[in-house]
């Protein structure tokens, strides 16, 4: 989703320590800027990290190896962007406090609120209002529906959490294609060279390589009513469409296989794990343990760590000879990290299966839209049934630039 006013907010309220309050249109012309402010920051920040990267490059391709202070400036820049992604994401659930209200606004209050939707009567022309809130706890982000002259209690499937973007680098993209350059081979030749002698000659070839952006979403029809409804219509937005086209971003980003209106995932790219590496007796953890040096073995540093529901409760259910639990025992909080890695628990992750890798550097997300809510009254027999049809959608470019970065494998059964 695209960095919103309610982000800028919130983290102008954390630097200045003081509280603000959105009144009027004139108090979002200073927002913008301080939005455009930090943004421009957050580019300051990635270019540093490809100077430095950069830097050790041509320390190693000259003296062999990259000096240890570099590739400590270059680790500390990776943790610092995945603090700022995680920080980012935090922000955007918080949302707007306004004035005489300290409820945050959900997606279908600001689409309902917006002065598009608000001036629209109907008609050919239809209406686009790209909304930039999340949806949060608060009540306004319920979903129960009420219908016309009675209360109906919907109930609907759960909800699933989303973090799989939280692990990537985030970016934003104008075209339609993203196109990069993929290190293929890197042969060091490296050796002492005799006074007079010729340097041996190392070997890297690189391959362009291009990431679509791609589209995904869905649509549903309303009743005129519910038009009519604004709550009824905001619950809507929040409970389904929103939710549905997350939900499937989330499916993508892991396991989306490049064909179609697919992008290429996560997973179809890792490196498969090194089942040799596993020794008589390793638990789940030992597994992920040996998955992680993997990583590291080819100079990447594992940033998170990808787990189905089932297998994060039995390794959170490990116990020692003795009886005692290794993470948590029942009556305490059993925080999601497994080595000191964020662990993202997903329905997405197949049964049995991990992932683990450098997602900071090894991978980023290119949002050419944000979620984009679309509603016409003109379409098939809309008009004489008195209907609406509401589209939700979302384009965007995933890109993973180093497979090796990440380590894909099987749990023992």
């Amino acid at each position: 989703m695209k960095f919103c006013v309610a982000a800028a907010l919130a983290e102008l309220q954390a630097l200045a320590g003081d509280k603000f309050f959105v009144t009027n249109e004139a108090g979002k012309d200073d927002v913008k800027e301080a939005v455009e402010k930090l943004t421009a920051s957050v580019g300051e920040k990635m270019k540093e990290m490809q100077a430095v990267k950069a830097k050790m490059d041509d320390e190693t391709k000259e003296h062999g190896k990259h000096r240890e202070e570099t590739a400590a400036r270059l680790e500390a820049l990776v943790k610092e962007n995945a603090a700022v992604n995680a920080k980012i994401l935090e922000l955007q659930q918080k949302g707007v406090r306004t004035s005489g209200d300290d409820r945050p606004m959900s997606m279908g209050a600001e689409f309902v609120e917006s002065a598009a939707f608000k001036n629209y009567k109907g008609g050919r022309q239809g209406i686009c209002v790209e909304v930039r809130n999340d949806v949060t706890s608060a009540g306004t982000s319920a979903g129960a529906l009420i219908a016309p002259d009675r209360k109906d209690l919907i109930i609907t499937p759960p909800d699933r959490i989303l973090r799989i973007r939280s692990l990537c680098m985030s970016g934003s993209t104008t075209s339609n294609l993203v196109q990069y350059q993929k290190e293929d081979v890197f042969t060091s030749a490296v050796a002492g060279v005799a006074e007079g002698a010729a340097y041996p000659k190392s070997n890297v070839k690189y391959s362009p390589a291009d990431a679509k952006v791609k589209k995904f979403g869905h649509m549903i029809k309303v009743t005129k009513e519910a038009l009519d409804d604004s709550a009824q219509l905001q619950s809507l937005i929040d409970s389904r469409l929103r939710y549905g086209v997350l939900f499937r971003e989330d499916e993508q980003l892991l396991l989306g296989d490049g064909t179609g209106n697919d992008v290429l995932g996560v997973m179809p790219q890792a490196a498969s794990y090194d089942t040799d590496r596993t020794e008589t007796g390793d638990n789940m953890a030992d597994i992920i343990s040996h998955a992680m040096t993997q990583a590291i073995s080819d100079e990447y540093y594992a940033s998170g760590l990808v787990l189905n529901p089932n297998d994060w409760e039995k390794m959170r259910l490990l116990k020692t000879t003795d009886g005692v639990y290794l993470f948590a025992g029942p009556q305490q909080l059993p925080i999601p990290t497994v080595w000191g890695l964020p662990v993202v628990v997903t329905n997405a992750m197949p049964v049995g299966k991990f992932l683990t890798g450098a997602f900071a550097i090894g991978s980023q997300i290119f949002d050419r839209a944000g979620v984009e809510i679309e509603i016409s009254t003109e379409n098939a027999d809309d008009f004489e049934r008195d209907l609406v049809s509401m589209k939700c959608s979302q384009r965007l470019a995933f890109v993973v630039y180093r497979p090796k970065a990440f380590v894909v494998g099987q749990f023992p059964s």
